[in-house]
Order: structure tokens, then C-alpha cells, then sequence
């Protein structure tokens, strides 16, 4: 049968069809297919994934080409070996799901041409698999989750076959819940996987075996056994049990809409919360569960499953007709008592609570016709406090709060966010315009000290409910705790969340809502900002912390000019650039205006002599801010301007010999912003001139856009030829390790060398039209004989890092092998000095400098 033999032999019978079929066939669909065939054959030979799924969209595209009368033209014998070789790569690549879909787009098409011949071999492969005596073994489960997941045709031979599906899987769960080792491994994993998937994908199919009277159908009753057996503690691996759970809630779920009979049975599943025997009945399938232990996870998988798969009408539904619902009065109590146990897998059972309250939210108005009343109404003649169910949730989320736990917290905070909201509902519901639970849990949070990570994210949950006025009146200490959190590393991203929240919800209130006017002017809302955090912003900005100055400029100063652009001259304005801090803070606020806005800020000449202030000073901090002024944009494209280009090149080389390798890293990562756009900029005035008619690189500039263009061509040019000076023997390492960083800048922005190791960064793809234009003026030629000179003399370096930096800028950019011309003298230096017994130089240096050479 085709589905044991290789990709390779059916990839040789399709090029062997489409080279016989060329006299039968047009040339253009002879050419075509023979080029899908070819991207299909490197798809196979890729090892990497997103390697693949590339070679596949280039191979689903050309097949999306070829019109379809010339596909249905061709002879079945020139189509069945183009299908099996698709089939044939689906069960190859059952790991990669995304792969198996595209695959599955191009079966599609050839079905359109030929339905009942792909369905036919799809068939024929699948019953393979299910007319046997074999048990299905590991590799046989998966296959057949690949056809059910992500093939279409796969998925219609199974709906065909879903009894016998269905008695094989039956047949797979007796023999591998014999032994301890495949029970609690793989294959009874998958076995539950393949349950759930036909449960959910052919419930059409499975529901007349469930709940029809004259149905009977052993196998599914043998597989609901086995399922129950499993939650109930037979195989102690978990995410089995849990998978289980999902599998049996998702068969109840296939229960027909509008009945009892799914609600009866999901408040029959409760009962696993039993210790004692009990009987599950599910339509008219009956099993006997006995359970083997307390440790919890038999029920955090049914009542998991069940707020995974079930409808509405089955949370929603009543027990014995009385004023009871499932989701408050079956589920809530045994989620509730699933956090009362100390049970090892927390992170499981807080994401069932959020789950409960996701499902609560979706079924409120449901369970309001069958409960009657406001769920969480304010008891009469009692003190106004929460109501039970509120009391026991807000204690369940705010004693998880600073669990440390990967992943609980954003359940935490989903799951509180989910509560504001039901009760906000709630309240108005019942038409009640007091709601104390706001004010109480202000009072909670403004109680806790600064440190705790649990008092900020309420805040930002509270604030569209309390509003900004009432969180500031109840918690007055809150924009100096703020400034705390912000010079502490791992409270920072917390207050930046607050302070957002607190600067959008502020917005909201002093714009109105919808029909109320138009909103004030921005110098206005700047003036209202103003009053309430512009001294705080004010004080992180001048602080000498430098990560509380670090956290002002990265997170403060964008989020209030993004909510507030007329802060602008309102941060501005009380600062003077000869008291401390204050120069680093004017840069800041430059920085962020022109990320946000994208307009040059500075006007007039004082801006200009205070920017040039900066550049100058002693400080690296300010400087930093300074630089990052010139090449900051929000777009790439963005072309600097001609006094950006002048300030660069009167600040790179005062800024080389700098002993900080932090200092070095962000100028390099300036630079490398200013290439960026310089580059980009470049070629979209190079496709705009040659939209007008001035051709390739003839034509002489005579417009703003030439003038430009000639401007950042120059500019690199002048970069690029400022490590030749700067590398000679006697300068001093810092210098020469900073233009080693900035000529790799160059190199990796300003050439067509493309890197397989990298997923971004790589050039444009008509980044050749620019360094033609360059070339022909005579620039830009990185790669000449000098340049090659000097890097090869510092493999000579007496630094480890210098000769690192200079090996790794040959081996990569530099074409090879070298000239002839330069090679024998040049090299006999550092090939020496690398094989030399006695050389001093360590290991790593001299290594990659020996492979270089």
C-alpha cells in the first residue's frame, strides 16, 4: 500500500508522470506542476519547520495558478500519483499541524477537480488503519488525530466510518490500561485525544449512540468506562486524567439541544465528588465508578471539562425542576472546595475558577430567569458587606494574589476583572446605585505596603468602576508609591500598568461619554494632566536613580504623550537645562514627543544649542538621551534630516574611546536605528524616482529627493570609511572595539548578505537597486582591498575581542576566497601568530582567528 512507502518514491513517479506527460499537456501546466513537484521535494529535505511551511506556500501558490479545466483534463494516472504523494507528506509531517493543513488547501483543490478520486485513496489509507485485527499502536493514533484534525477529506472517511473508529479505539483502551508503563504513557494519552476529537468533530455521528432508546453501541459504553476509570485514578498521569474529563464532558455535550437529558447527565458527573460507588448514567449509557482516591484531580477534570465544552442550556440547567442551576449550585461548590484542599496543582484549579467565571458572565441573564434574583444582591438588615458568594470569591482571588506560581497571576487577574464585571451587572440588574464593594476593596489595597504586588493590579481593575477621583481620594499615597515600584526592578511593569490605567481612565472622565459634547481642547486636558502628575513625572525624570530615570523616559513619558500629546509643553516648561537632571530629562521628553508624533521637535535656535548641549556633556546618560533623539522615529522610512546628518557626524567620532561597554552597546544600537531609516528612506525615494521617469542611477539630482538620497548615501559612505583610520596600530582598545561594532552596523544594514540564522533583520528585498545607486557614484564599496587590509591586521589585535569582533566581520560578510592579490602577505602575519605553540592568546580568539585564516 502506498502509505508504507517513502515520500522520495512517490516525489520519482510524479517527475517521471509530468516528464512522459509533456506531448499530453500544455506547456505552461507541464511547467507548473513539474515546479510544485520541485517546491514539494525541498519542502522534504528542509529539516527546519519554518523552512517547510515556506516551501509549501510557495508550492500551494503555483498549484493555485493552474486553472482547472487543464486539471481536469489530465488522465486519472497523471492525478493519483500527484494525490498520494500529498497523502504521503501528510503522514510524514504529523507533527507539524500547520504543514498538514497546507498540504490539505492543495487536496482541496485537487478535489474540486476529482472528488471521489481523493476521497478514494484518502479512504483507502485510513482503513488501513481501522479494517485490521492490529491494535492501533502509537503512530497509528496520531495519523488518524492528523486526518480528524487537519484534513478534510481525512475527516469525511472517518465520519463514515465512526463506529468502527470508535470499537478500534475500545479495543486500543483494554489492552493499554493492563500495564502500569502504557497506561500512564503516550499511547493511552493519544487514545483519550482521538475520543475527544471524534466526541467534537463527529458528534452528529456519536450522539444517536448515546441518547436514542433503541441505540446500542458496547463499544461507546466500553470507552465511557474506561474514560471514568481513568479520571477516577487508574493512571495516575495527569494530564491524561484531564484530557479524559474534557473527553466525557464533551460527550455529554453532543447531548440533542433543548432537552433535560445533557443537564441530567452533567449533574450525574458531579457525583465523582463521591467517595463512595456510584453509577454515571449518560443518555442510556450506564457505568459503575468506583473511586481510588481523594487527591483531587477527578474532579478538577470533570468540572474542567464541563465549563470547556458545555452549552448554555447544560450549565444552566436545573435539578428535579426546582430553583437550582448547575453552575451556581452543582459546579461552584466543588470548585470552591478544590482551593480549601491543599492540592499540588494550583495553576489547574485557578483556571477552572476563571473558567467558571467566564461561563457565569456568558449564562447571566440564564441563570438570573432560574435563580430569579440579583446574584450578588446586599443582605437586609445586615451591615452592607458582600453577600456570600462574593465574600468566598474575593477571599479565593485575594489570597492567590502573590501566589508565585508561573501563570497564576494573569488567572488572578482575569478572574478578579471577571468579578468587577458580574457585579457591576449585577448591580445593575437590581438598580442599585451603591455599590460598597468598590470602597471596601480600596480600603484593602491602600492597607497593603508598597512592596506588595498584589495592591496594584486591583487598582487598574477597580478604575473604570470607582474612577480616578475616588482611587486618589481613598489612596492619596499612591503616585509616591508609584515612584517606589518604578526604581525597583521587578515592581516597574506594575506601576507602568497603574499609571496607564490611571492616564486613560482620567481621559474618559474629562472627554464624557458619547452624546455629551464635544471634548474640551488639548491644552486643556494637558492642564488637567498637569495638576495631578506632572510633578511626579517631573521628579522621576531629574531623580539621580538611574533606573527610576530610566523607567520615567521608557514607560511615563510615552504613555502621557500618547493619552495627553499637550503634555508636551507642559513637562517642558519648568525645566532648565543648567540644573541637574534636567538637561537628561529635556532630552527624554524630546525623545518621546517624536516617538509618539513623529514630528522633529525641536523649533527655534534654543531648542537647537540645548540639543547640542547635550551631545556635548560629560555625562554618558545624557549623551545617550541625546543620540537616541536623532535616531528615534515611529517610522522606519523616515528620512533624517540634514541637521540630523550633521550633528551625527560632529558626535561619532568625539564618542569612540568611551571605557563603558554599556555606553558602546546603545550607541551601536542608536546607529543601527539611524541606518535603518537612512536605508529606508533611501530606497523609497529611489522607487519614487524611478517612478517619474529618471531611470536606474543616471540620472542627475535636481530635487529634494535626489538631494536626499544623495545625502544618506554619502552618510554611510562616511561611516563606513571611519573604522580605516581608527584601526591602525596605537589606538587604543576601546576605539577600535566601538568602530568594529559600528562597521558591523554597516554591513548588516547597508548590504544584501543574507543570514539563514536570523528570523528578522534581514535586508530588503530590493536592497540591491540601492548599492547599485551607490556603487555607480563611486561609494560604498565595503568590501575593497584597504578594508580587507585592516580588519586582517587586527587578527594580529593583542585583545581577544578585537580579533573576535574582526574574525567574525571576514568570515561573514567578506567574499571568500580572498583576493589573490592581497592574500600571501596579508595573511602570513596572523596565520603565524594563530599556529604558533607558544602564543599567548587564548583559546577562544585564537580559534576563530585559525578558521578564518
Amino acid at each position: 500500500m502506498f502509505r508504507d512507502e517513502s515520500v522520495q518514491s512517490h516525489i520519482d513517479a510524479c517527475e517521471i508522470v509530468y516528464l512522459d506527460a509533456k506531448e499530453d499537456l500544455s506547456t505552461d501546466v507541464t511547467r507548473t506542476l513539474t515546479l510544485v513537484i520541485g517546491k514539494l521535494k525541498a519542502c522534504t529535505s528542509n529539516s527546519a519547520k519554518r523552512a517547510k511551511e515556506r516551501c509549501l506556500d510557495e508550492a500551494s501558490q503555483l498549484l493555485k495558478g493552474v486553472q482547472t479545466k487543464p486539471l481536469q483534463a489530465l488522465e486519472i494516472n497523471r492525478i493519483v500519483p500527484f494525490v498520494r504523494l500529498l497523502i504521503a507528506m501528510q503522514l510524514d509531517m504529523l507533527h507539524i499541524s500547520t504543514a498538514c493543513r497546507k498540504l490539505d488547501q492543495m487536496l482541496q483543490q485537487l478535489s474540486e477537480v476529482n472528488h471521489s478520486l481523493v476521497h478514494e485513496e484518502t479512504k483507502a489509507c485510513v482503513m488501513t488503519l481501522i479494517d485490521t485485527d492490529q491494535i492501533l499502536s502509537v503512530k497509528d493514533l496520531q495519523t488518524v488525530c492528523m486526518f480528524l484534525e487537519d484534513s478534510s477529506a481525512g475527516r469525511e472517511v472517518c465520519r463514515q466510518a465512526c463506529s468502527s473508529l470508535l470499537g478500534r479505539l475500545a479495543d486500543v483502551f483494554a489492552v493499554a490500561l493492563e500495564q502500569e508503563a502504557s497506561r500512564n504513557g503516550e499511547w493511552c494519552y493519544l487514545a483519550v485525544k482521538v475520543c475527544l476529537q471524534v466526541f467534537q468533530l463527529l458528534h452528529r455521528e456519536v450522539a444517536p449512540m448515546v441518547w436514542e432508546e433503541k441505540s446500542e453501541h458496547l463499544a461507546v459504553q466500553n470507552i465511557l468506562k474506561h474514560l471514568m476509570s481513568i479520571i477516577l485514578g487508574e493512571v495516575w498521569h495527569r494530564d491524561t486524567r484531564l484530557l479524559s474529563g474534557t473527553a466525557v464532558s464533551m460527550l455529554i455535550n453532543t447531548a440533542p439541544p433543548g432537552g433535560r437529558e445533557g443537564g441530567l447527565a452533567a449533574w450525574n458527573l458531579l457525583q465523582v465528588s463521591s467517595a463512595e460507588p456510584w453509577l454515571l448514567c449518560v443518555g442510556r449509557l450506564r457505568v459503575d465508578c468506583r473511586p481510588r482516591g481523594c487527591d483531587g484531580v477527578d474532579r478538577l477534570a470533570v468540572t474542567r471539562g464541563l465549563l470547556t465544552c458545555c452549552r448554555k442550556h447544560i450549565l444552566t440547567s436545573p435539578l428535579d425542576n426546582s430553583r437550582t442551576c448547575l453552575i451556581l449550585d452543582g459546579l461552584f461548590p466543588v470548585v470552591s472546595a478544590l482551593f480549601e484542599e491543599n492540592l499540588d496543582c494550583h495553576y489547574y484549579v485557578f483556571q477552572v475558577l476563571t473558567l467558571w467565571l467566564k461561563s457565569l458572565k456568558d449564562c447571566l441573564e440564564e441563570v438570573w430567569e432560574v435563580c430569579g434574583s440579583p446574584l450578588l444582591r446586599e443582605e437586609s438588615g445586615l451591615p452592607r458587606e458582600e453577600s456570600g458568594l462574593l465574600q468566598k470569591l474575593t477571599q479565593v482571588i485575594w489570597n492567590s494574589a502573590e501566589s508565585p506560581l508561573e501563570g497564576v497571576s494573569e488567572f488572578v487577574h482575569s478572574s478578579f476583572r471577571l468579578l468587577l464585571e458580574i457585579y457591576e451587572l449585577d448591580r445593575q440588574r437590581l438598580g442599585d446605585t451603591e455599590k460598597p464593594l468598590y470602597l471596601a476593596l480600596l480600603r484593602r489595597v491602600s492597607s497593603l505596603p508598597w512592596e506588595a504586588k498584589a495592591k496594584y493590579f486591583p487598582l487598574s481593575a477597580l478604575l473604570p468602576y470607582a474612577g480616578t477621583n475616588t482611587v486618589l481620594q481613598q489612596f492619596p499615597e499612591l503616585p509616591g508609591h508609584l515612584l517606589k515600584c518604578l526604581s525597583t526592578n521587578h515592581l516597574s511593569p506594575c506601576a507602568s500598568d497603574v499609571y496607564k490605567a490611571l492616564l486613560q481612565q482620567q481621559r474618559r472622565e474629562l472627554c464624557g461619554g458619547v452624546g455629551q459634547g464635544p471634548p474640551p481642547p488639548e491644552a486643556e486636558l494637558a492642564a488637567a494632566w498637569a495638576r495631578r502628575w506632572r510633578p511626579m513625572v517631573l521628579e522621576a525624570l531629574t531623580s539621580d536613580v538611574t533606573l527610576l530615570q530610566n523607567s520615567a523616559s521608557s514607560c511615563l513619558l510615552p504613555q502621557t504623550l500618547r493619552t495627553f500629546p499637550g503634555a508636551f509643553r507642559a513637562l517642558l516648561a519648568p525645566l532648565e537645562p543648567g540644573r541637574p537632571g534636567h538637561l537628561r530629562a529635556w532630552t527624554c521628553v524630546m525623545s518621546a514627543r517624536r516617538a509618539a508624533s513623529g514630528a522633529w521637535p525641536l523649533e527655534g535656535p534654543r531648542a537647537a544649542d540645548t540639543l547640542r548641549l547635550a551631545l556635548g556633556s560629560l555625562d554618558d546618560g545624557v549623551r545617550l538621551a541625546a543620540l537616541n533623539l536623532l535616531c528615534c522615529s515611529p517610522k522606519t522610512s523616515q528620512p533624517p534630516t540634514p541637521a540630523e546628518l550633521s550633528a551625527m557626524r560632529a558626535f561619532l567620532p568625539l564618542n569612540l574611546n568611551s571605557e563603558s561597554a554599556p555606553f558602546r552597546q546603545h550607541l551601536q544600537a542608536g546607529v543601527r536605528r539611524f541606518l535603518v531609516r537612512i536605508r529606508d528612506s533611501c530606497l523609497a525615494r529611489l522607487k519614487a524616482r524611478k517612478g517619474r521617469g529618471g531611470g536606474g542611477g543616471g540620472a542627475s539630482p535636481g530635487r529634494e529627493e535626489d538631494s536626499g538620497l544623495e545625502e544618506g548615501v554619502g552618510f554611510v559612505d562616511w561611516l563606513a570609511q571611519l573604522p580605516l583610520a581608527c584601526l591602525a596600530p596605537g589606538h587604543s582598545f576601546q576605539r577600535k572595539k566601538t568602530v568594529l561594532l559600528l562597521l558591523s552596523v554597516v554591513l548588516e544594514t547597508c548590504t544584501d548578505t543574507w543570514s539563514p540564522d536570523k528570523k528578522k533583520g534581514q535586508p530588503p528585498a530590493n536592497m540591491a537597486d540601492l548599492i547599485s545607486f551607490a556603487r555607480q557614484r563611486g561609494q560604498w564599496d565595503f568590501f575593497s582591498r584597504p578594508r580587507l587590509l585592516v580588519l586582517i591586521g587586527c587578527l594580529e589585535d593583542s585583545t581577544n575581542e578585537v580579533r573576535e569582533l574582526a574574525a567574525g566581520l571576514l568570515l561573514r560578510f567578506f567574499p571568500r576566497p580572498c583576493p589573490r592579490t592581497s592574500a600571501p602577505p596579508c595573511w602570513r602575519g596572523p596565520r603565524g601568530s594563530c599556529v604558533a605553540p607558544a602564543s599567548r592568546t587564548p583559546r577562544r580568539g585564537r580559534c576563530r582567528s585559525a578558521h578564518c585564516c
